[in-house]
C-alpha cells in the first residue's frame, strides 16, 4: 500500500501510526525499501536534523514480525549508549503506540552501496587522498576495537551500513543493532556484505569470534586501498607493512589471522607509523613526504 508523509511516497502493508514524529519536524527523506522492519526518517525542525529508526510497521520486503523487530531495536539501545567516536550518535529513544523508536543524530553523505541518492560511493573511496583514508581506517578499526572490549561482536557488517561525507572525508558506522557478545556458533547464513565475510560465516554452527572480526577488517582494508583487487600486492596503494598486515587479517585459514580485533589493530597502528606516503598538492602540484 502507498502511503505519504510531508509529501514523500513510501509502502507498507498496513497503515501505521507514526504520530510521535510530530514533535520531531518535517520529514524529508524515508528509507522502507530494507529487509529488517525498519522504517527509518530524516526529520528536521527543532531539534535540528535527525534520523529516527523506527520498529512497529510492516515495510513491504519486511516477511518478519513487527514485534520482534521492535524487540531488536529495544535490545540494541546499550550497544549505542557509550558515544563511541566514529558511531551515530543516538539521542533518544523509547516506545510509541505500536513498536518501539531510536532518534540518532542526523549523518549528512550517504551509505557506501545501496543508497540510490548517492550512487557508487563504494567506487569514489578510490579518488579520496591516501591519508584520509587511513583515518577513516583508523577510525573504524579502533571504533570495533573498543566494541571488543565491550563484549560487542559485528554482525550484519556491510556497506550499507557505512555513511561515507565525500565533503568531510569521514566514515561512519551507523547501525550495530544485531551485535552480539562472541564468540557464539553460525545459526544459518549471516547478515551482512558477502565479500567482507570470513569462510565460516558461511558454515552451519562454526565457530565466529575475534579471528573472524579480524577477517572483515582486513577485507575491507583491501577495499580501501585496492578496490576489486584483493590480495593484490602491486595494486595496494600504501606500504608492503600495511599490505602484510590486511592480508594476514583476511587469511582465509582461521588459524593464520591475529586472533583479536585489539592485536590486529597494534600491527595495523605499527605500520601505519612507519609508512611514509608521498602526497601531491591538489592545487600547487608540489610533491610531499608525509
Amino acid at each position: 500500500m502507498l502511503f505519504e508523509l510531508d509529501g514523500i511516497p513510501f509502502m507498507l502493508r498496513e497503515p501505521a501510526d507514526l504520530g510521535f514524529l510530530a514533535p520531531y519536524g518535517r520529514c524529508f527523506r524515508i528509507w522502507d525499501r530494507g529487509p529488517s522492519g525498519n522504517l527509518c526518517f530524516g526529520m528536521e525542525g527543532p531539534y535540528g536534523k535527525l534520523f529516527v529508526k523506527y520498529a512497529g510497521a510492516r515495510p513491504e520486503r519486511f516477511l518478519g514480525r513487527p514485534e520482534e523487530a521492535a524487540d531488536i531495536l529495544r535490545l540494541a539501545v546499550p550497544h549505542y549508549g557509550a558515544g563511541e567516536k566514529g558511531l551515530t550518535r543516538l539521542l533518544t529513544h523509547g516506545a510509541t503506540s505500536e513498536g518501539y523508536a531510536l532518534v540518532f543524530a542526523f549523518e549528512e553523505g550517504g551509505a557506501l552501496s545501496g543508497d540510490p541518492m548517492h550512487p557508487d560511493l563504494m567506487d569514489r573511496l578510490v579518488y579520496l587522498p591516501v591519508p584520509a583514508r587511513l583515518q577513516m581506517a583508523e577510525t573504524l578499526f579502533s571504533l570495533m576495537c573498543r566494541l571488543e572490549k565491550r563484549d560487542l561482536m559485528a554482525v550484519d557488517f556491510s556497506e550499507e551500513n557505512l555513511i561515507l561525507n565525500l565533503g568531510e572525508e569521514t566514515l561512519t558506522l551507523c547501525d550495530i543493532d544485531l551485535y552480539r557478545p562472541s564468540p557464539f556458533r553460525a545459526d544459518g547464513p549471516q547478515p551482512g556484505s558477502t565479500r567482507w565475510q570470513a569462510p565460516e560465516e558461511k558454515q552451519e554452527g562454526a565457530l565466529l569470534d575475534g579471528r573472524t572480526a579480524v577477517y572483515r577488517l582486513g577485507m575491507f582494508a583491501f577495499d580501501l586501498f585496492s578496490p576489486g583487487r584483493p590480495r593484490d600486492r602491486a595494486s595496494f596503494q600504501t606500504s608492503r607493512m600495511l599490505y602484510d598486515v590486511a592480508a594476514r587479517a583476511a587469511d582465509p585459514k582461521r588459524d593464520k589471522r591475529y586472533p583479536c580485533v585489539e592485536s590486529f589493530l597494534a600491527d595495523w597502528r605499527r605500520a601505519v607509523g612507519e609508512t611514509r606516503l608521498i602526497v601531491k598538492d591538489r592545487f600547487s602540484g608540489r610533491m610531499t613526504v608525509v
